[in-house]
């Protein structure tokens, strides 16, 4: 893999990506009166534009702020729901704000206890470990995966 970071992490980087097996976005996201959005080099790209043009992995690793989080009530609204619903079997995202660290340990754990082929597994395996290591709840708990796989 060869990431895109800093200024080649750009919108057509995003597209060109598309249909990958594992899509990880470490990058600002948030919510705006048009709906989610996650912020590139180049731009920002909304929900919206995730959807018209298919954007999607087999899993997407969304790294940023509030990514699971929906406009309003449900889990349908959100930045991860835009990526199920344009295609991809699953997404991990997160439900509040999160820092650099905690990410970091969390994902990186995620990835060791096979998140890239079973994130929910993965993910709750991880969380287990950050819990088992004295990790406070806010480096463990705003990460959720939903999907099919």
């Amino acid at each position: 893999v060869v990431p895109s970071v800093g200024r080649r992490a750009t919108v057509a980087q995003l597209r060109a990506a598309s249909g990958v097996r594992v899509l990880h976005l470490a990058t600002h996201t948030g919510l705006s009166a048009r709906g989610p959005w996650l912020a590139l080099s180049d731009g920002v790209l909304g929900a919206d534009q995730i959807l018209s043009e298919s954007l999607a992995g087999g899993l997407v690793v969304l790294a940023g702020c509030a990514s699971a989080v929906p406009e309003g009530h449900g889990m349908w609204g959100s930045l991860g729901a835009a990526f199920l619903s344009a295609g991809s079997e699953s997404v991990l995202g997160t439900l509040w704000s999160v820092d650099d660290r905690s990410t970091h340990l969390a994902l990186s754990r995620f990835y060791e206890e096979s998140g890239a082929t079973n994130p929910a597994r993965g993910l709750a395996r991880a969380q287990r470990a950050l819990i088992d290591g004295g990790q406070p709840p806010s480096a463990w708990a705003p990460f959720v995966v939903f999907g099919s796989r």
